[in-house]
């Protein structure tokens, strides 16, 4: 992660650890402002500390209300109906390593629009 700390505060990191998670487990994700470039990419950063932290922590407590309300009758339903991509953890191992190369899988052109993806 890089801190840069000055008047404006910029916090760089990337991972795709939550999504990999929510493709084998039950799980929900959000995303709230305060950030700026490519999600994962080496341009993206925190640019609002108070949009994308405490804007994240309102969003997740709201969402929790919900999900929790009425004897968790929504959180119940998230679980009953979640259709996992893989059928197992090692099918999704499997996939993964089925990806894996060097150099760059993404291509954008000047203005950040995807032009190629490469998938094998």
């Amino acid at each position: 992660m890089m801190v840069h700390s000055s008047k404006n505060y910029y916090i760089r990191k990337g991972s795709v650890g939550c999504l990999a998670k929510r493709i084998i487990y039950k799980g929900l994700a959000s995303h709230v402002g305060g950030t700026e470039g490519k999600s994962h990419g080496n341009d993206y950063c925190i640019k609002n500390l108070i949009a994308a932290c405490v804007g994240s922590a309102k969003l997740q407590l709201g969402m929790l209300l919900i999900l929790l309300s009425d004897n968790a009758k929504r959180a119940k339903k998230v679980i009953d109906e979640y259709k996992p991509m893989f059928a197992t953890k090692q099918e999704y191992l499997d996939f993964m390593d089925s990806l894996s190369s060097l150099g760059d899988r993404i291509e954008y052109d000047e203005n950040g629009k995807v032009v190629k993806v490469d998938i094998h």
